[in-house]
């Protein structure tokens, strides 16, 4: 995510549950997209609730979701990208350990 930062694009780091952090993102006319990795499927659901309360209805909404009955549940709530968490992190693990074996090589 930090790498974001690095292609000059503003990344703004927040806890949903924290009230400062919405204060704050509110203030914003810049937000295009939130990205939303939290554990549980009801906070993402509230997060969806405040953004859409707060006017940005034009913001695309992505999400992580344990279980795939999740991804299809928070796609017909509205948000615009679910992601399944464990999609892909056997491939990202075997990269790392590829890496760590032969640092240096191209994975």
């Amino acid at each position: 995510m930090y790498g974001l930062c690095g292609k000059r694009i503003d990344v703004a780091v927040g806890d949903a549950a924290d009230d400062d952090f919405w204060a704050r993102l509110v203030r914003s006319d810049t937000v295009r997209i939130v990205v939303l990795a939290m554990r549980a499927r009801h906070t993402d659901i509230d997060a969806l609730d405040s953004l859409r309360s707060a006017g940005y209805g034009d913001v695309t909404v992505a999400a992580v979701a344990s279980y795939r009955a999740n991804v299809e549940e928070l796609g017909a709530l509205g948000f615009d990208r679910v992601v399944r968490l464990y999609d892909g992190a056997g491939e990202t693990l075997a990269g790392q350990a590829v890496i760590a074996v032969r640092p240096g090589e191209p994975v």
